[in-house]
């Protein structure tokens, strides 16, 4: 709720917002709600990065 209240308030006041997750637009939709990433998706983009995990392979190198 903290957050959508906040983005709300960002929203009002027509400031940019940037959201880091680890979770695919379609969770991130899911645990945000509707209204709320539809403001989102309304007035900007989305940016998934693909790849390995760079702190897993960090944490493997430390290990050895």
């Amino acid at each position: 709720i903290a957050l959508t209240l906040i983005l709300d308030k960002r929203y009002g006041a027509e400031k940019p917002t940037i959201i880091i997750s680890n979770l695919k637009p379609k969770d991130f939709a899911q645990s945000l709600g509707e209204s709320a990433f539809s403001r989102l998706e309304e007035n900007g983009g989305f940016l998934e990065m693909i790849g390995e995990s760079h702190r897993k392979n960090n944490r493997q190198i430390a290990s050895k």
